[in-house]
């Protein structure tokens, strides 16, 4: 993915893919992956239970089980249920005895329990419902359908009997299991027992469990809100408030998932998140921690086996995989949460195959599973399986049109249908037909060039075809990539086969080179296909920046004094840690650092040991060789490159305009020119000092002056201070200097790619000097940053006729006419010139019936027209001009061949002028 993703990537890629733990129909205390409901005995516990006097029993029973010390729970339900009679009572105790033990899964002991209940309490829902889990840990399949079966006939024959707010929700958890309409058990059974219960914070917690079911992350969170508001000491609802959040706000996530921790400090959930974070930055060692203060806790939680199994998956142990996934199955053997939750894993991991099979193994044990069914839509829309992928998502959505992840795909899709698809050298590129019309032929000439140059560089045989997807919303690129709409600061993204990219329309403002990102993300297709999908993010995004800035110096990133004092500083981190660098970034400042970071330790590796040595240590991964392991054998041993490293990076750092002194002044800012430069005579190497004081002068239009200090800059450190070549240039121009200023401004955008002024004034001062090679070559340069707008097309069609360059000035015509312009009468005149000097009639004709269809005295036009009907008879006779047809009679050749598609949006339009006036416009403009 490209550098300007600043959002938390890891977080709301995961709530994208429908990763919350605490989503309606799963217990956020062992997670079991099935549906069920939580602890809903909701009595107000003191905020100091162990010291408060007062505290009853029930509360008692209560405080332990939210703080984790379940089997004291269990010990003291079993206590109370002994002396009491009270039906009521009796069932939240036994309910409540049953969920601490599986926790701690004592199942035998849940089962014993759920039986002793049902038959102290023959009308109990909620202990059918619960039991129906407990069953299924028994893989007692039938028995376990038949209690639903048995709450489904009570509840329907005896309603009346059922209308506490416990036994309501358990009633709505059961049918939204069954595929029920969300919307319908929000509005008739949710919303109605909100009004009658509005305290009650555990139908907050409904509502909001099913909102994040469905990925409505706005209602999830207000309600979980609410749940805490009234309930603070209920770890469950901090936890899912955290949940809620975390596709929008990291620091709120963060925050809630502290309060659930403060609450119970080895809270499951928790600590299956944070391992789940740990092994996303490839901290495998805090993984496997996390995960065995899980097992300690409940040595059977089929997650954290689960997850054991991903930790062996990617550390290329198929033994060990196959054993942990057998003891995440051990009491279960159908649960369809556990290949779901491994596949979901390895996708994540890019290892969208494998969990591709995972999930079709998740969907032999259950065929609904919706959750393993969305999975694998997604991963095989990433495959480049559409087919099935959309087919998949349609379904779906079939089955629960509240899933707003399958809404989403269904919809997109049909936008999809009405891109131009493009073809060439195994590449397919879908776009919108109006931005195809204008820079599409482009977009395949730059894949071209990349693969002849990268393909061959890291010796990769690629799977065609490979697939490009680029969207002028940028809605629609985040629900392609990631299945709901955020993600704004993302430009591209790669899965190996397929590449998603925002165009430039749908950036905004934003201005970044298209031909930068398409660089930067087919790099990805090569090294991801060579190793198979198995490199770590921090060596992905190093190679593709890398090569970036080897394509052109202009792109990617590079050091300039920010990133200097983030290598000297606390920032720098070996590369041992580099991927976690992705994984919470402090600031966006930080994740650019983290890219940068990256690829200079792609250029430590082949300065130390070689580009071949690299291609060797991807040639390993794609083994199924861990990193760490890969990199001993191919560079050195890890501790050693990671001490290396930092030094080669710390050396970066410290060249980067090594004579100056980089501390802050003491001066103000606003200080005259005069103050900087008394503080400058004092503080001679202060390079901030003495930018300030060049600053100060250009405010105080001491042009001169000003120059003379930029010229010295830029001469001391000609890269990383690029906006002094500007400042130099700006400088240049207040002078008249346009020589000078054009070739600092030269200098400049050797350096930077994305800034169209400086693009649009060069074009003016080489138009100014009849340099049409130039106007050409930035005309170019702006198109590859805004191709949707008319003035560099009509530079380049300018720079084209004065070249004699007839298929360039073509492109540029047609580009023009594409977008609607008031003149488009005019342009299609100068194309019939171009068709007909070129000596292609028949298309020279249909532009200026073109022109006539706009202007119908258009007296040139008529002039033309004639001379091109006089010249075709000539040639060919009276009759050339007409198809025969064995049918009928002759027809008149059709005249939409050649003609771009009718624009649906026009960005940019300007009277017709002649293009003398247009450029000496431009110029004073």
């Amino acid at each position: 993915m490209n550098y300007l993703a600043w959002i938390g990537i890891v977080a709301w890629m995961f709530a994208a893919e429908g990763l919350a733990l605490g989503t309606l129909g799963e217990k956020p205390r062992h997670v079991a992956g099935i549906a069920g409901h939580w602890v809903n005995a909701d009595p107000l516990i003191p905020q100091d239970a162990a010291l408060a006097q007062d505290e009853t029993d029930s509360q008692k029973l209560t405080r332990l089980y939210r703080t984790g010390q379940f089997r004291e729970a269990a010990s003291l339900a079993e206590r109370l249920i002994s002396e009491t009679v009270s039906t009521t009572a009796s069932e939240n105790w036994l309910e409540l005895k049953a969920q601490a033990e599986l926790a701690v899964g004592d199942y035998d002991a849940a089962k014993i329990t759920i039986d002793t209940g049902l038959e102290r309490l023959p009308y109990s829902l909620r202990l059918r419902w619960l039991g129906a889990e407990v069953y299924r840990y028994h893989d007692l399949t039938a028995e376990s359908q038949r209690l639903l079966v048995e709450l489904n006939d009570q509840w329907t024959r005896n309603g009346w009997r059922y209308r506490t707010a416990e036994d309501q929700i358990v009633v709505a958890e059961y049918r939204l299991s069954t595929g029920a309409d969300a919307k319908e058990i929000l509005q008739n059974l949710l919303q109605p027992l909100k009004q009658r219960f509005p305290e009650d914070g555990q139908v907050d917690a409904a509502i909001a469990r099913l909102a994040l079911g469905k990925n409505d992350f706005a209602m999830a969170a207000e309600n979980f809100q609410r749940a805490v508001d009234r309930n603070p000491s209920h770890p469950d609802y901090w936890f899912g408030l955290a949940q809620a959040y975390l596709p929008s706000d990291s620091e709120k996530t963060e925050a809630a998932m502290t309060s659930a921790l403060a609450v119970d400090e080895n809270y499951v959930p928790a600590l299956l998140s944070m391992a789940e974070m740990a092994m996303h930055a490839e901290q495998y060692t805090e993984t496997r921690s996390l995960i065995d203060r899980v097992l300690a806790i409940n040595p059977s939680q089929p997650r954290a086996h689960a997850t054991l199994a991903v930790l062996a998956h990617l550390n290329n142990d198929p033994l060990a995989e196959s054993e942990s996934r057998s003891r995440a199955l051990a009491h279960w053997s159908g649960n369809p949460d556990v290949d779901h939750w491994i596949g979901l894993k390895l996708s994540q991991k890019y290892r969208f195959e494998d969990g591709a099979t995972y999930q079709r193994r998740a969907l032999v044990y259950d065929a609904n599973y919706l959750p393993a069914k969305m999975q694998l839509a997604h991963d095989l829309l990433r495959l480049g399986q559409d087919l099935e992928g959309w087919k998949l998502a349609e379904q779906v959505f079939d089955r629960d049109q509240y899933n707003v992840v399958a809404h989403n795909l269904v919809t997109l899709r049909d936008r999809l249908s009405q891109f131009r698809t493009l073809s060439v050298d195994g590449f397919v590129v879908r776009m919108d037909a109006r931005e195809a019309d204008l820079y599409g032929q482009q977009v395949l000439e730059l894949l071209r060039q990349a693969k002849s140059t990268l393909v061959e560089k890291y010796q990769a045989t690629l799977a065609e075809p490979i697939i490009i997807e680029i969207f002028p919303k940028q809605q629609d690129f985040a629900i392609r990539t990631f299945g709901l709409p955020g993600g704004e600061g993302f430009l591209g993204v790669c899965f190996g086969r397929v590449i998603t990219m925002n165009s430039p329309a749908a950036l905004g403002s934003t201005r970044v080179s298209w031909q930068s990102v398409l660089w930067h993300e087919f790099c990805h297709v090569v090294t991801l296909q060579k190793t198979q999908n198995k490199m770590p993010r921090w060596l992905s995004e190093g190679i593709s920046v890398w090569e970036e800035r080897a394509a052109d110096v202009s792109w990617g990133q590079s050091l300039d004094p920010q990133f200097r004092e983030m290598l000297l500083g606390s920032d720098l981190v070996p590369i041992s840690q580099l991927s976690g660098a992705f994984l919470k970034p402090a600031s966006p400042m930080h994740l650019q650092f983290a890219y940068y970071q990256s690829s200079l330790a792609v250029q430590f590796l082949v300065e130390r040991y070689g580009q071949d040595q690299l291609i060797r240590l991807l040639d390993d991964l794609a083994t199924g060789v861990p990193i760490n392991e890969a990199l001993s054998k191919t560079m050195a041993p890890l501790a050693e490159l990671d001490r290396d490293f930092l030094q080669f990076a710390k050396k970066v750092g410290q060249s980067f305009g090594a004579a100056w002194d980089w501390a802050e002044p003491d001066l103000p800012a606003t200080a005259t020119a005069q103050q900087w430069h008394n503080w400058n005579s004092e503080n001679p190497q202060r390079i901030q000092g003495l930018l300030n004081e060049a600053e100060a002068l250009m405010r105080e239009s001491q042009w001169q002056i000003a120059a003379e200090i930029w010229s010295r800059i830029v001469t001391e450190c000609p890269d990383g201070l690029n906006h002094a070549w500007l400042q130099l240039s700006q400088c240049y121009r207040q002078l008249d200097r346009a020589a000078d200023e054009r070739q600092t401004l030269t200098q400049y955008c050797q350096r930077v790619s994305d800034d169209v002024v400086a693009v649009e004034r060069l074009i003016s001062l080489a138009t100014a000097a009849a340099d049409w090679p130039a106007v050409q070559k930035y005309a170019d340069r702006w198109i590859a940053v805004q191709p949707l707008i008319a003035t560099p097309y009509r530079h380049l069609a300018a720079s084209s006729k004065f070249l004699g360059q007839l298929p360039q000035r073509q492109k540029a015509l047609k580009a023009l006419i594409a977008m609607a312009p008031v003149d488009v009468a005019n342009l299609h005149f100068e194309l019939a010139q171009v068709y007909r000097e070129q000596g292609r009639i028949v298309e020279a004709k249909r532009a200026v019936l073109r022109t006539l269809e706009q202007a119908p005295r258009f007296m040139a036009a008529h002039e033309l027209l004639k001379a091109l009907v006089d010249a075709e008879v000539k040639a060919t006779g009276p009759d050339s001009n007409q198809i025969p047809d064995s049918a009928g009679p002759a027809k008149h050749a059709p005249v939409e061949q050649d003609v771009p598609r009718e624009p649906t949006l026009v960005l940019d339009r300007y009277p017709f002028q002649s293009w003398p006036q247009q450029m000496n416009q431009q110029e004073r403009r």
